[in-house]
């Protein structure tokens, strides 16, 4: 009978499956700023290895077993992630999901193995064209150096070109295979971006077709605007009626009313005239106050002809206006 040893959790192992949880978190964050398109989501083991082995710190990349039980924990604990090996080619196809708490995890076809085969391929002629671009510059660097020796080493630097002539080649060819899965890359994302715009048609005819036959057609239409004319109609009457009514009701002699207006206008110019007056009054009341008094002096007694030939009241007044005036000037001057 087998027994199963349970070992205890050491510090070490702690560590490690914080790593892992960090790790895990990284790859999240950058999963939630990549594009919605099928070939950004998916890579294969070697690809989602070279994308994410720096993942932590770039100078201790993961290793092979730390990237396997990092799949593990994304697909298993945090369903954000599926992987399926392929049982003809041995292929390792990884699709990431939604980054979302609550997300399910992906489900992958063999669309998704077809793609991921892609990326590889892609990946792996990218490695190539760089390590052809250096064996070119290694090439014409050894050539040179054959020549410019002080005993030129002709076999030498012939080898060199040649060498550097069939990696040229070389590179032209994988630049093309290249271009051409690059191609198939991105005309696979428009295939699925337009398989997106005809279902989103399709459901949008479908709401359309629904909504129109809640209105009711076109007929329909035509009674319910003919009817809402006809309504609009009845009120502006209804508001026309009550307007004549209330013009009726507020019948007012306008004459009588400017004559009402006159006399209060009137009477407004009577009360300033009258203040007008009474400010007159008080400034010669005040000027007389403040004008020097003559000597009082004893008046001669007036004989009867002389009493007879006296000024009368209104030459007074006058005379005491004439001299309130001057007063006034010399005042001002």
């Amino acid at each position: 009978m087998l027994r199963y040893v349970v070992q205890p959790i050491t510090s070490r192992h702690r560590r490690y499956l914080i790593q892992i949880q960090a790790a895990s978190q990284e790859v999240i964050l950058k999963l939630s700023s990549l594009p919605t398109t099928p070939t950004a989501r998916i890579w294969s083991l070697e690809t989602f290895t070279k994308e994410f082995d720096h993942v932590l710190a770039a100078e201790r990349p993961l290793t092979t077993a730390d990237v396997q039980i990092l799949l593990t924990y994304l697909t298993r604990d945090k369903n954000v992630a599926a992987m399926q090996t392929s049982p003809e080619n041995d292929l390792v196809t990884i699709k990431l999901g939604s980054a979302s708490v609550k997300a399910t995890p992906p489900t992958i076809t063999a669309q998704d193995s077809t793609i991921a085969n892609l990326q590889t391929l892609s990946m792996r002629l990218s490695d190539q064209i760089s390590l052809l671009n250096d064996s070119i510059l290694a090439s014409e660097a050894t050539a040179r150096t054959a020549i410019s020796t002080s005993s030129p080493q002709k076999s030498r630097a012939l080898s060199a070109l040649r060498a550097k002539k069939i990696a040229s080649a070389t590179l032209e060819k994988r630049q093309a295979s290249l271009e051409q899965v690059t191609q198939v890359l991105f005309s696979i994302d428009d295939a699925a971006t337009q398989v997106d715009m005809v279902r989103a048609m399709e459901a949008s005819t479908g709401v359309l077709r629904d909504l129109n036959k809640q209105v009711g057609g076109v007929e329909k239409v035509d009674e319910v605007m003919e009817g809402l004319r006809e309504q609009m109609t009845d009120v502006e009457d209804v508001s026309k009626v009550l307007v004549e009514i209330g013009a009726e009701g507020s019948n007012v002699d306008e004459a009588a009313l400017d004559e009402e207006m006159e006399a209060m206008l009137r009477e407004d110019r009577e009360k300033e005239e009258a203040e007008r007056v009474k400010e007159e009054d008080a400034k010669k009341a005040k000027l007389l106050e403040s004008a020097p008094k003559p000597p009082e002096e004893a008046l001669p007694e007036l004989t009867s002809k002389e009493s007879e030939t006296r000024l009368p009241v209104s030459g007074v007044e006058d005379d005491l206006d004439e001299r309130l005036r001057l007063l006034s000037l010399s005042t001002s001057d």
